[in-house]
């Protein structure tokens, strides 16, 4: 019984892991951008 308690949380905690890892993955190419064009705009101000 205690095993299968264990293997569900190891699961759930790769589930867990895998799921941020893409979201982390989205937050960057959402950041990326903006940052670089925020940049470009100080570039093109001076």
């Amino acid at each position: 019984m205690e095993e299968e308690k264990r293997q569900e949380k190891e699961e759930n905690s790769k589930l867990k892991e895998s799921e941020t890892s893409e979201e982390d993955v989205a937050l960057k190419e959402m950041i990326g951008p903006t940052a670089q064009e925020a940049e470009e705009l100080v570039m093109a101000k001076t």
